[in-house]
């Protein structure tokens, strides 16, 4: 009897200390970014293809998003936002559309972002946009929200 008794202490034990492991990692995981954009910025920078964007940030639906920078390699543009309002939802709009300096406006065709308690970092692609883009605007409007950027692509020459 003693010895059931034992085992079954001893089992409730490791059973206990399983279960607080578990809710440590539930608790810190919105603390925490899933994956790194970084990786993807550096490689851009290092091909010439990235458009570092000095922005402030701006409201939009009472959660604050900033234009970090544009990747365009004459083929396609990635746009990278940061959004920062505490919980854990998303931060960054649904959608963004992009008007180049010819008046072409496309919209993003798909993207992802990280997101932890305090803010979100993201992309969005464009795909098949058209070469000698110099410039660009993200922006969006909802129910009378709106964000605008405005970026120079240096006449988005990848060299």
């Amino acid at each position: 009897m003693r010895k059931k008794a034992i085992t079954l202490l001893r089992f409730s034990e490791w059973t206990l200390l399983i279960l607080f492991i578990g809710f440590a990692v539930l608790i810190s995981l919105p603390f925490s970014d899933m994956f790194n954009i970084d990786k993807d910025i550096r490689q851009a920078k290092s091909e010439g293809v990235y458009f570092d964007a000095d922005m402030h940030f701006q409201t939009y639906f009472d959660k604050s998003v900033r234009l970090d920078g544009v990747v365009y390699n004459q083929k396609e543009i990635i746009v990278y936002m940061t959004g920062k309002q505490l919980g854990p939802y998303g931060k960054l709009p649904n959608k963004i559309l992009v008007t180049t300096d010819s008046g072409a406006t496309f919209e993003s065709l798909g993207g992802g972002n990280t997101t932890n308690a305090f803010r979100s970092r993201g992309y969005f692609h464009f795909k098949e946009v058209p070469p000698g883009i110099k410039s660009i605007t993200v922006h969006n409007e909802a129910y009378s929200e709106s964000f605008s950027f405005n970026i120079a692509l240096q006449g988005g020459d990848p060299s």
